[in-house]
């Protein structure tokens, strides 16, 4: 940081900031008449004290959010208690807030701090870093995981799009000599992720989600009968208890639901 010329002080709070959300993760709930309270207090006092809050304000934007109605010029503002799964998805979704905006401005810092004052040509200067997750393959493998492997699968298609039978075609086309590689063309793989006739998995989750809304109860179960209606009669899809598996390039995962 000291390089790309992040102040000293801004450093601290960046590593203020970092440390308030791994604390934030700490942050449990137990249910207290139907709605969600806060397991232990004491995990509240570490992140108020990084952030500068108050430990109550943290407690109540974590177990209430307030919603507005209005008619006519008329507004009123009313306090609704959350659940526990409401209050789990409340804190999720702040830490995952505050760890955007800290990856965007250290972002934005490293671009200020590379950036060249004088045009040496007509063309911009840029430099492009592509980072991915590489396929992974755990004991317990869930969405995160759908997700690093279907980006994965896409790139493998695009691989064999330009590379492999792209290529080929052209020396067919040309009349060239040459040994045909044999290779699996993995589109059908991605179409068990994306397509939407018949529907892929992503398509059916995301209707499973639009008919269920926050409710949690039941959308695993559903989505999993869904998954075996429309999936049953795909190779690269296999059902289990409670899981599904797919078969990758790479090799099988077994998804945890």
């Amino acid at each position: 940081m000291d390089i790309i010329g992040i102040e000293t002080t801004k450093q601290m709070e960046i590593l203020q900031l970092v440390a308030a959300i791994m604390h934030i993760g700490n942050i449990t709930f137990v249910e207290s008449n139907n709605f969600a309270a806060i397991a232990d207090e004491r995990f509240l006092e570490f992140p108020a004290y990084l952030l500068g809050l108050k430990s109550s304000a943290i407690r109540e934007k974590l177990t209430s959010r307030q919603m507005e109605s209005k008619w006519g010029k008329q507004r009123e503002q009313i306090n609704v208690s959350l659940n526990v799964e409401q209050a789990e998805f409340t804190r999720d979704a702040w830490s995952k807030n505050l760890y955007i905006r800290l990856f965007q401005f250290l972002i934005a810092s490293v671009n200020e701090g590379i950036k060249i004052s004088s045009q040496l040509s007509a063309k911009p200067l840029s430099v492009g870093i592509l980072d991915i997750y590489g396929f992974e393959i755990f004991d317990n493998n869930g969405f995160e995981q759908f997700c690093i492997n279907f980006v994965n699968e896409k790139l493998q298609q695009i691989f064999i799009e330009l590379t492999l039978k792209a290529e080929q075609e052209e020396y067919i086309s040309e009349g060239i000599l040459w040994t045909p590689i044999e290779y699996f063309n993995n589109k059908i793989v991605c179409d068990l992720f994306e397509s939407r006739k018949p529907p892929g998995i992503m398509c059916i989750l995301d209707d499973i989600c639009s008919q269920i809304h926050a409710q949690n109860e039941g959308a695993d179960g559903q989505f999993l009968i869904e998954l075996n209606k429309y999936m049953s009669q795909n190779e690269h899809y296999q059902s289990g208890a409670q899981c599904f598996i797919i078969k990758h390039y790479a090799g099988t995962v077994c998804f945890i639901i």
